[in-house]
Formats: structure tokens, C-alpha cells, sequence
């Protein structure tokens, strides 16, 4: 950063197919495990690799005769090459000549399972593949394994749903925050929704459920007695409704007693837990929107959360069990719980709220004080927080109403009837309080029974607060 001119790092002797030149290069990223460049020669139609150790003059070849054009590299080292030639993308592990289709493959044509002239790729930690297909004026998204795309932008028939020729792409990915394991919080949190007592004006809440914070710090609240969705972008005295508002009622315009809400970036839209009306909804986030559509019907759902695959998760305190389902799919996967009510590793009591990491874990809080985590394929779960019984002790949880989880496993909980936060770090046999404790109150330090949390790409930590019909944000230090 700051130089004048730049260094010349591979090629650079003219246009030509030796070993020290390149012939229009289109991509190239970084090989950090071997630090080396990796190089689609495209005109020459090959792969190369580059040392970035001083003295290098030449290149060696990766893989010949390929209609390279986008490279990309995932966290396990496969490469991901598109060739708009055979209209593919292909995945390679290193050393492998042949590679993998992971996205097209089916001559150049608009179908769901096509491209035409696909130019750059991105890849994200699930091995999804988004590539921009140049001819198509779309951007794809073919999930591993999959033998169709999804269109995730553009291919669409007005001018800010269209893309002309797209080429470059990169996809901001569900974000889990790295918190710090020694991290800590201001201890009195400053209100960033509500706090004007219960009601049902535009700056009030009536007992908050729980909420989505966005990328942009716009919190996102299930406000359940006033049977709505409003929102709260950062610096706002005053709320505004998102969804439902019209009254208590199982219209598509209505919502009865909202328990959670979360928003699917993909479609823009938020899905809702109307768990008095035993339904999931969408609502789109468009302007002008009056109404949902119901996604899954007779559930008595509570809590609710979404992966990378946009899988979908839905606790139901009735079947006490937690299922995962296709957007569209009516049935689901069973995924923790189903075995009736009870406080076996195979049970659950009334699930609330749940998470789900980026290995498809289930986390889930229910009526037995504890946190039990359901690795994927499990039948199963593992205590993580609590089943200590009910009380106030480090070792204890007390109706716990709300938690998260960070990339280093370690757990956070809204502790509802202890009013505190606490934190779990992986493996431990006792949380410490990093907010509240302090008893019921109105206090900056206090609450009145919490009810959720969550935290920003920052680490700031947000937490609702029922009885006070407030939602708080407690600045990282």
C-alpha cells in the first residue's frame, strides 16, 4: 500500500505459451499453504502456477487444454475453475487433471441446469458455487451437489432486477461474529427500540419476543402482543411496521402473536414464526408490501433460524422436536428431539429458540434449563449449558429464552428468569454473567425478563428485554 509503481509477480516477457510468459491472463488468486499464484493463462488454455519466492522466472502448468476463465479455492484447498467453453465449472483437487462438474455441464442454453459463457466464480465455506453467467445476464447459485442452479440475481424483466454481461462477483455470506474468548461488555446497554413503556405506538414495544439484527445494525422484532414486525434502523426514535399491525387475526394481513422473525436475504423477505395462528410466513421486504403467504401451515412453532444452504429450522414446542426444511417442503427432517416430551439425551422439553452454526449444528434451549447441542445426522443431543435444574448458581439456567453461538463454540445465554447473559465457553461446566445480574429492574444494568439476544458484525451484544419492552445494545470494549 502507498507504492508508485507495481512489481511484476509472473508473465512479463511478451505474449507467448512459454513457461515464462502468459497469453491474456483473466483471473488469479493466492496459494497461501504453497505462496504461490495460481494463473488462468486463458488464451493459452491453461492453469499455472506461480512461486511468489524471489528469484521465480517461470511458471509451471496446472492443468492444459481448458477454457479457463474464473479460478476460485476453498477452505480445503479444491479449485474451482470455469470454462466457457464446455459452458462448466468444474472442481479440481490439486493434482487431478479431470475434476469434477459442480455447475453447468450441459451445453451453453438459459435451462436451470445451464450456462452460457460463464466468467467468474466465488465459493463459500459450504462448497456453494455463485457464478456469474456472462450470456444469461444472471448470477447463479448451485448448491454442492446439486444438479440445478438457482438464479440469484439478475434474469429478471425491469431495470434494477436486470445485470447486462455480468462479470466479477463476490457473496457476503452468513457472518458469524470471532468474538474473543476473554471479550467484554459495557455493563449498562443503551436502548435501540423501544423503552416508552408498553403500547402500541410507533416508538413503544408490547412484550418484544425476540429479533434479527442486520448487516447495517437495523434491528428486526417480533413485537408479540401488538401481533406485528417493526423495525428499527440505528439512530431511530421511532420504529416502523414491517409486517402484520393490523389487528390480531389469521388474515394474510394479520399476525397472532409473532415469536420470532429472521430475514432471508436471498428473496429479501423476512419469514415469521405467527405462532399464535400455527404457521410460518413470508413477508417480503419490498416497499408497497400489505401481506404474507404462508410457508408451512398447522405448526405450533416458536423459534426459528436459517443456514448457509438456506435450509430452514423451526422449533415446535407442541411436537417438542426441531425439524430442518427446503424452502417450500412441507414435512421436513426431524433434527433434534421427536421422542416426546421429556429430559433424555433424545428429548426435548417445549423447545424455544434455537441456532445453527455453519456445520449445520443445532442448538436448541428448552423448558429442562439447558442448552443442548445436535451435531447433524445425530439422534442425540449434548448438554452444553445447564440441566442443573432451575436456579441462579453458574452452573444453572433458568428457563433459558435465547442464545448464540460464535465461531469458537462458545455459547452465549438469554438466562430469562436470572435476567443475566451469560457465556459458555466450549466444554465448560459453568457460564459467568457478562451482562445484567444486577435483579429485576429498570436500571440501564437490569432487566425485567430476557428474552433473546444476538450480536453485530461488531461484537456489540443486543439483548431483548420483555417487561421493560425494550430491546438493548451493550457495546463490546
Amino acid at each position: 500500500m502507498g507504492d508508485t509503481n507495481g512489481q511484476v509477480v509472473a508473465g512479463g516477457n511478451g505474449y507467448g505459451n512459454r513457461l515464462d510468459q502468459l497469453m491474456g491472463p483473466t483471473d488469479v488468486l493466492i496459494d497461501k499453504e504453497t505462496d504461490s499464484l495460481i494463473i488462468c493463462d486463458q488464451q493459452n488454455r491453461r492453469v499455472v502456477r506461480w512461486s511468489r519466492s524471489s528469484g521465480t522466472t517461470q511458471g509451471e502448468i496446472l492443468l492444459n487444454n481448458v477454457g479457463c476463465w474464473g479460478l476460485a479455492m476453498d477452505d480445503q484447498r479444491y479449485l474451482y475453475i470455469s470454462d466457457d467453453e464446455k459452458h462448466e465449472v468444474r472442481r479440481y483437487q490439486l493434482g487431478d487433471k479431470n475434476g469434477t462438474i459442480v455447475a453447468g455441464g450441459n451445453g451453453a442454453g438459459a435451462d436451470l441446469n445451464q450456462l452460457d459463457y460463464p466468467r467468474f466464480v466465488f465459493v463459500d465455506q459450504e462448497q456453494t458455487v455463485y457464478m456469474s453467467d456472462y450470456n444469461n445476464h444472471r448470477v447463479m447459485k448451485w448448491n454442492k451437489g446439486a444438479k440445478e442452479g438457482i438464479v440469484v440475481a439478475g434474469d429478471q424483466g425491469n431495470v434494477l432486477t436486470q445485470l447486462s454481461y455480468p462479470y466479477g462477483l463476490i457473496v457476503d455470506t452468513l457472518v458469524i461474529p470471532n468474538i474473543p474468548v476473554d471479550a467484554r461488555w459495557a455493563q449498562n446497554g443503551v436502548t435501540v427500540a423501544g423503552g416508552h413503556g408498553y403500547g402500541n405506538a410507533t416508538n413503544q414495544l408490547h412484550n418484544p419476543y425476540s429479533f434479527y439484527v442486520d448487516d447495517d445494525q437495523t434491528v428486526v422484532i417480533a413485537d408479540y402482543v401488538n401481533h406485528r414486525i417493526i423495525q428499527w434502523k440505528m439512530g431511530d426514535t421511532n420504529g416502523q411496521i414491517v409486517a402484520g399491525g393490523n389487528g390480531q387475526g389469521n388474515k394474510l394481513n394479520q399476525l397472532n402473536g409473532p415469536s420470532d422473525v429472521l430475514i432471508d436475504k436471498e428473496t429479501v423477505s423476512l419469514i415469521i414464526c405467527d405462532r399464535g395462528n400455527q404457521r410460518v410466513v413470508r413477508w417480503s421486504r419490498r416497499s408497497g408490501t400489505t401481506q404474507g403467504g404462508i410457508l408451512i401451515d398447522n405448526i405450533v412453532c416458536f423459534g426459528l433460524a436459517m443456514d448457509d444452504q438456506r435450509y430452514l429450522y423451526i422449533s415446535d414446542i407442541y411436537k417438542h422436536e426441531v425439524r430442518r426444511y427446503k424452502i417450500g417442503d412441507k414435512n421436513g427432517t426431524l433434527v433434534a428431539g421427536g421422542n416426546g416430551k421429556g429430559n433424555g439425551p433424545k428429548q426435548l422439553d417445549s423447545p424455544l429458540y434455537i441456532f445453527v452454526d455453519q456445520q449445520q449444528t443445532v442448538y436448541v434451549c428448552d423448558n429442562n434449563h439447558r442448552v443442548t447441542k445436535w451435531s447433524k445426522g445425530t439422534k442425540e443431543g449434548i448438554v452444553v449449558a445447564g440441566d442443573q435444574g432451575k436456579g441462579n448458581a453458574l452452573t444453572q439456567l433458568w428457563d433459558p429464552s435465547g442464545l448464540f453461538v460464535d465461531t469458537l463454540g462458545t455459547i452465549y445465554v438469554a438466562d430469562y428468569f436470572n435476567n443475566r447473559v451469560m457465556r459458555w465457553p466450549k466444554e465448560a461446566k459453568q457460564g459467568t454473567v457478562i451482562v445484567g445480574g444486577n435483579g429485576y429492574g429498570v436500571g440501564a444494568n437490569q432487566f425485567f425478563d430476557v428474552r433473546g439476544l444476538s450480536f453485530d458484525r461488531r461484537g456489540n451484544l443486543y439483548v431483548v428485554d420483555e417487561y421493560n419492552h425494550r430491546v438493548q445494545r451493550f457495546s463490546m470494549e
